[in-house]
């Protein structure tokens, strides 16, 4: 209970860090995390630092091959 209400506090130095709240529990979560520290929930997909990079490294490769196809309209 005591790491609860610590970590639901925002004057605390990791308030900024703790985006996500725990659907279980309400507990919020570091990014980054894969369980919840306060009930062991698993942590949605989007609290997974995996899944940003893939989401920002296919936006990437969509946009180089949009860049590339356009380059060769001109070509």
């Amino acid at each position: 209970m005591f790491a609860q209400r610590h970590a639901n506090r925002t004057d605390h130095p990791d308030a900024e860090q703790r985006i996500y709240s725990c659907t279980k529990c309400g507990y919020r979560m570091r990014f980054g995390t894969s369980r919840c520290s306060d009930c062991w929930e698993k942590a949605p997909v989007y609290n997974q630092r995996w899944f940003w990079r893939l989401l920002y490294g296919t936006c990437a490769a969509m946009l180089a091959v949009a860049v590339i196809w356009v380059m060769s309209a001109f070509l």
